[in-house]
């Protein structure tokens, strides 16, 4: 089934900013921010909606969170080894090339 044109996009921190519309730009900037955040705060997750939502969330010590709209019940699992790893897959998510970034995680069941 081919996705629509155009994506809904949004960016949510922790410490409660949000962006629509999600560029690589914004995604840098974020990181940024999250590198001087204390553990409470130092996450942030961004949505790409397609039929439903795709989620991928990462958190100041690289893990990686990810639900996705074709298999919402199971949440998959990763770490970064870097932020450049992180900003790298967020551009994979944000092309909406998702069974690529599926790859990079552990599927948990």
């Amino acid at each position: 089934m081919p996705y629509p044109l155009t994506m809904e996009t949004y960016l949510q921190t922790a410490w409660g900013d949000q962006w629509d519309d999600v560029t690589i730009d914004i995604i840098k900037t974020v990181i940024e921010g999250i590198k001087r955040m204390d553990d409470e705060h130092g996450a942030f997750w961004v949505i790409v909606v397609n039929d439903d939502e795709n989620v991928l969330e990462v958190h100041n010590d690289l893990e990686l969170f990810g639900v996705f709209e074709d298999e919402p019940g199971i949440q998959y699992k990763g770490r970064g080894k870097d932020w450049n790893d992180i900003e790298a897959l967020f551009q994979t998510f944000l092309a909406n090339n998702i069974e690529i970034v599926k790859t990079q995680l552990k599927r948990e069941s």
